[in-house]
């Protein structure tokens, strides 16, 4: 197909599926790869990478560095690993980049056919996978411990598949499974969605356009804590009342022996009770009142006189007068019935005598038993 066509072919078959867009993984050919199969010491397996980096400007005719490649771990044990290196010639990629990009089709990978047929069949070796394309054919052969891959031409095929079975080293009386045909695109798309053995890619990362499964992580993720939200507003009011019920009920109970003591002292026995209760009280104002009283018498001068006496609880207030007042508000302080004396206004003259309003709060002293 012209790159356009296969654009539109390509969307017309995603949309048929459902899809909207998907990790397309590409298959070169045999012809258009170098595939070597070689084997590393056990002891470099820690530096594979390195390993093959090495080797691999030996593994192909061109200039240094004139190949995309990527390698798989096909089998180790103790002594060695042996590992597949796929290689393409950039100009070759280039013309396929060129081509998938006039398509408007996005690549998520490059790979070989070898390498999908290899992740296909591979426990079922030894195994020969043949694919045949008018004249020419492509022939993978795949044992436990080697792979051979050639393109022949399709009228000698019989005689290659000997040689592949022979490059093998099978033992004569050993059979080997043939598959014809081998769906090399189902293959393909298999080592797109599970974790291969095989797994090759030789498009570079800068190019690959990859749509990881977890790529609507954030989005789905987003999408439920905004639900949870929504959902919290919508019960929010359905809450807050159960809240402030339950509030108002707890309230509710703690005023309910206040409540009932109010509606008893409303009834006769609670008139007479509020009457006997006033009347303890003011019996107990009154002894202590009489003390603070004479603890005043003990405390004032002789040349000084009260004109007025205010004793409530908030404490009290003496007016009188005397030859000096300033030094009195030291005398009460000293006492243990009084504290925080002070002036309420300023001493004033008057027949000889200075005039005081001072103001002070009831110490530990003027309480007896809990009663001012």
């Amino acid at each position: 197909m012209r790159p356009a066509d296969a654009g539109v072919a390509y969307r017309d078959f995603l949309r048929s599926c459902g899809l909207s867009n998907a990790n397309t993984i590409v298959a070169l050919p045999r012809r258009d790869i170098l595939l070597r199969a070689i084997k590393i010491p056990a002891a470099a397996a820690a530096s594979l990478d390195k390993a093959v980096e090495y080797q691999v400007d030996s593994l192909h005719p061109f200039e240094e560095g004139g190949v995309d490649y990527s390698y798989a771990v096909l089998h180790k044990d103790e002594a060695q690993v042996q590992v597949l290196v796929v290689m393409v010639e950039k100009g070759i990629a280039a013309a396929y980049y060129d081509w998938f990009g006039q398509s408007g089709i996005p690549l998520a990978g490059f790979t070989a056919s070898a390498a999908v047929l290899y992740e296909m069949h591979s426990a079922s070796a030894p195994v020969l996978a043949i694919s045949r394309q008018g004249e020419t054919s492509e022939v993978l052969a795949i044992s436990r411990d080697s792979i051979v891959n050639r393109e022949v031409q399709t009228a000698n095929i019989e005689r290659e598949v000997q040689l592949c079975r022979s490059e093998l080293r099978l033992p004569d009386d050993v059979e080997i499974a043939r598959i014809e045909q081998p769906d090399v695109a189902y293959a393909a798309a298999q080592t797109g969605i599970v974790r291969a053995k095989a797994a090759i890619n030789l498009l570079p990362e800068t190019k690959r356009a990859f749509r990881s499964p977890w790529a609507f992580a954030p989005t789905f993720a987003l999408g439920a804590i905004v639900a949870l939200l929504l959902f919290a507003m919508a019960a929010r009011s359905t809450v807050q009342d159960r809240l402030y019920i339950s509030h108002l009920n707890q309230e509710i109970e703690k005023l309910e022996p206040k409540v009932k003591l109010v509606e008893k002292l409303e009834t006769k026995q609670g008139r007479e009770l509020t009457r006997i209760m006033t009347l303890r009280a003011v019996r107990g104002r009154t002894a202590s009142r009489l003390e603070v009283l004479a603890e005043i018498t003990r405390l004032l001068p002789a040349t000084a006189y009260l004109n007025d006496l205010d004793v409530n609880d908030d404490g009290i207030t003496i007016n009188g007068a005397a030859d000096s007042a300033s030094g009195l508000l030291a005398v009460f302080a000293a006492s243990p019935y009084f504290k925080s004396p002070e002036f309420q206004a300023p001493i004033t003259k008057a027949n000889d005598k200075e005039q005081f309003r001072i103001r002070m709060q009831l110490g530990s002293a003027a309480f007896k038993e809990g009663r001012p």
